[in-house]
């Protein structure tokens, strides 16, 4: 999963650029309408993780938590205080709190406070404005023909994370979700015609309706998200750094929206893999084939047998 950041607009006849709302009618029910950012989003109490949750621009560290409150027992030092976030998780009584100068890639936290999650120079791939990108297939057979015809589009400047959302990162999105919405179940409505799967992490609409975030695998496993008493955090640590897997569409778009991006639009996802018209890529790495070495790919794919070797490696470079 790779969220996208629009970073301006294209001086172009056709301009395929990403635009959600302009108003809270736009939205879903239980949505309301970010004019900012163009996007809809749930609305989402503020608590003291390091994170915009509530998308109102101030930092967690400027966030006003309310004034101090004495345990008992304790000296009246912050009677005049107000409580502020700290280290992205403590409240403590301060009088002011500054936001931390750089950003980390790939945790899920607004570490510089500017209301965009994993946003610094390093997370980020830059994509100027392209003309004349050709997405779709020239085939009708594929995509059962919603990838034909291939056509040439016009692309508004953009922004892609370098890296998959991982496992650490979209725990930490639901660590920040209301628990008294939360609960695990089958949906109702079958997430897919073809296959049957088990239990899904559900959120609860302000409508009553479940929304599917994340698929609970059966047995559990070393790629699973489990919660604990304060937080939602990654199964095995060793899987911190791992993309994220079993997540739904509704999921995905819910992180990203709370990250302050959006899901890539098929002509971004276009420019990000084939890159520029005259490079016309069959891959992101060029025109050679899959591998593991190159890309995550299923089991029953080329080199599946040597998927759990893979794995370990992986775990390897990011433990």
């Amino acid at each position: 999963m790779f969220l996208t950041a629009v970073v301006g607009a294209a001086h172009c006849n056709l301009v395929v650029s990403f635009s959600d709302c302009a108003r809270d009618s736009d939205c879903r029910p239980g949505e309301r309408c970010n004019p900012s950012r163009r996007y809809c989003e749930v609305p989402i109490d503020e608590v003291c993780n390091g994170v915009d949750d509530d998308r109102d621009g101030v930092s967690d560290a400027d966030e006003d938590f309310g004034h101090c409150r004495l345990p008992a027992g304790a000296s009246p030092a912050c009677l005049d205080g107000r409580w502020r976030c700290r280290n992205g998780a403590t409240l403590q009584c301060v009088r002011r709190a500054q936001p931390e100068p750089t950003e980390t890639c790939n945790d899920g936290l607004d570490q510089d406070c500017n209301g965009l999650v994993d946003d610094g120079a390093a997370c980020m791939q830059n994509y100027t404005a392209t003309q004349g990108l050709l997405i779709g297939s020239p085939s009708p057979s594929d995509g059962e023909g919603e990838d034909h015809p291939q056509h040439p589009v016009c692309l508004a400047p953009f922004a892609l994370d370098r890296h998959e959302v991982t496992f650490e990162a979209f725990a930490n999105y639901l660590s920040t979700l209301d628990r008294r919405r939360l609960t695990i179940a089958t949906p109702t409505t079958r997430q897919n015609p073809t296959e049957s799967y088990g239990r899904y992490l559900l959120f609860r609409e302000d409508n009553g309706a479940q929304t599917p975030l994340l698929l609970l695998p059966d047995p559990v496993d070393a790629l699973s998200i489990r919660q604990t008493q304060y937080q939602f955090t990654p199964v095995d640590s060793r899987s911190r750094n791992l993309p994220v897997v079993n997540v739904t569409w509704y999921g995905a778009d819910r992180y990203c929206r709370w990250a302050g991006k959006h899901l890539p639009t098929e002509a971004e996802f276009f420019r990000a893999l084939r890159g520029t018209p005259s490079e016309n890529r069959r891959y992101p790495w060029g025109n050679e084939a899959p591998t593991c070495a190159r890309a995550n790919i299923g089991a029953g794919g080329p080199d599946g047998a040597k998927l759990d070797e893979a794995l370990q490696a992986a775990w390897a470079l990011v433990s």
